[in-house]
């Protein structure tokens, strides 16, 4: 039976203490399904981050924006509950269209990413596509998104200039050098902004570097980690803990280089081959933008933006639970110990 005890608290039946305990997990989200929480968590620590933009074709493409990148240090959430969540796509690599001064211009952003814990929903933006030029399309300023999109080819025309990032998801691209006006920009990084075209003379002409990704390391330890993506072929390093690196931006013969991708997975640009050659697709679960490639001639493929990823983090628990009821003196003596639930 309970009663009241000597200090003024209620007390029951003297049951036993039952200790409980859960290891820290971290889960990483490649594909579009549903995340279920471990048994005893209450909240998560969360990176979400979008597909990156589609780097540009033309006679000189822009580098494509990195994937947006948002980190929610804690959202409340039920134990073994499953959450749904969407994985973006990367902007697709697009054909070259021929020696057409009419064609349309190409800018495939990368797509959304999202993961939805009852009524709260986070949400990365895509990254924008990157800018274009003649002789396949017309000139066009790399596009918004979650990091903008690189400018691109602008011999003969006003300055051509980057677009702009999404505030707290990634940074703005690089805009074309301005004389001459035929090193397209990189496009930008979650970490950092997408470098400018380079002009003046030959050598040392460049197309901007992609945009820096950010580190995550702070958030979900040091390297190595098996959540951490592995490198991926001409593109900015990824495995170190970086994510969202932008595509590097192209450049016209005969300057002698690319832009490099963005670490964090973005594409580097193509070094003055026709076909496109040396240039580089975002890695993919990055979101790394896409490389700008110069493609001289009709039929050449340009590079895609890298998908998206969701990384999840569930703290380690530990204590204890009793179900009887006890006195206050009790209560202050568990709590000033830390066992207290």
């Amino acid at each position: 039976m309970a009663g009241y005890g000597p200090n003024g608290g209620v007390q029951g039946a003297c049951n036993a203490v039952t200790p409980f305990s859960q290891a820290e997990v971290i889960t990483a989200k490649t594909a579009t399904g549903t995340f279920t929480t471990a048994p005893l968590t209450t909240s998560v620590l969360t990176a979400v981050i979008a597909g990156g933009g589609q780097g540009g074709i033309g006679g000189v493409g822009g580098g494509g924006g990195a994937g947006g990148l948002l980190v929610t240090p804690s959202t409340a959430v039920c134990g073994a509950t499953p959450y749904p969540a969407t994985i973006g796509a990367g902007g697709a690599p697009t054909t070259q269209p021929g020696h057409n001064p009419t064609a349309p211009s190409v800018q495939y952003p990368g797509i959304n990413t999202s993961i939805t814990f009852g009524p709260v929903t986070l949400t990365a933006i895509g990254g924008g596509g990157a800018g274009t030029g003649p002789p396949t399309s017309p000139v066009a300023d790399g596009a918004p998104g979650g990091s903008g999109g690189g400018g691109g080819y602008g011999s003969g025309v006003p300055a051509v200039f980057g677009g702009c990032g999404t505030a707290c998801q990634g940074n703005d691209g690089g805009d074309t050098s301005t004389s001459p006006k035929t090193n397209s920009g990189g496009g930008g990084g979650a970490g950092g902004v997408g470098g400018n075209g380079i002009g003046g003379p030959v050598p040392s002409r460049s197309g901007g570097a992609g945009g820096l990704g950010r580190d995550l390391q702070p958030f979900f330890g040091c390297t190595p980690q098996p959540f951490y993506i592995a490198n991926g072929p001409n593109a900015g390093a990824s495995v170190g803990g970086f994510f969202a690196g932008g595509g590097g931006g192209s450049l016209c013969t005969p300057s002698p280089a690319g832009g490099c991708g963005g670490t964090g997975g973005g594409g580097h640009a193509s070094k003055c081959a026709s076909d496109g050659g040396g240039s580089g697709s975002g890695v993919a679960n990055t979101g790394g933008g896409g490389g700008g490639v110069q493609l001289a001639d009709f039929g050449g493929v340009g590079t895609g933006g890298g998908s998206g990823i969701v990384l999840i983090k569930e703290a380690a628990l530990s204590g204890v639970t009793a179900p009887g009821m006890w006195p206050q003196k009790a209560q202050y003596e568990n709590k000033r110990a830390g066992t207290w639930t």
